[in-house]
C-alpha cells in the first residue's frame, strides 16, 4: 500500500500547517491502522507529487505579506517527515524503515 495522497485530500487549514508535527498528530489514527493492518513490509512511501501541490502556490508567486506559510516545495519534505515520525513512533527497525522508503517499491515493481 502506498503512503501517499494525504496532502491532496486534507483540508486547506490542515494542509497550511507549517509544522509537520501537527499533520502527524492529525493523521496518527489512520497511520496506526494502516501500519497495523499491512505492516512495514507491505507499505511504501510515495509523495504523490505533483498532486500533493494542488491548491498551493509557490512563494515565488506570492507577496511576502500574503504568504500563508505553505509552499508547494514544502509538501514533499513535510510528508516525508510525517512518515518518518510514524516509523519512529512504531519503533521500526532500520530494515523495516528501509522497506517503507524504497525496499517495498523495489520488490513490488521488480526493480
Amino acid at each position: 500500500m502506498k503512503l501517499s495522497g494525504a496532502f491532496a485530500e486534507m483540508t486547506p487549514a490542515l494542509r497550511s500547517q507549517r509544522d509537520p508535527s501537527h499533520l502527524f498528530q492529525s493523521l496518527l489514527p489512520w497511520l496506526g491502522v494502516v501500519l497495523a493492518t499491512f505492516g512495514p513490509r507491505r507499505l511504501m512511501f510515495a509523495s504523490d507529487w505533483p498532486v500533493c501541490t494542488v491548491g498551493l502556490e509557490t512563494k515565488k508567486k506570492k507577496d511576502a505579506a500574503e504568504d500563508d506559510g505553505q509552499d508547494e516545495d514544502e509538501a514533499w519534505p513535510k510528508w516525508r517527515e510525517v512518515v518518518e515520525k510514524m516509523c519512529w513512533m512504531a519503533t521500526l527497525s532500520d530494515e523495516d524503515r528501509a522497506m517503507i522508503f524504497g525496499g517495498t517499491a523495489k520488490e513490488a515493481y521488480r526493480l
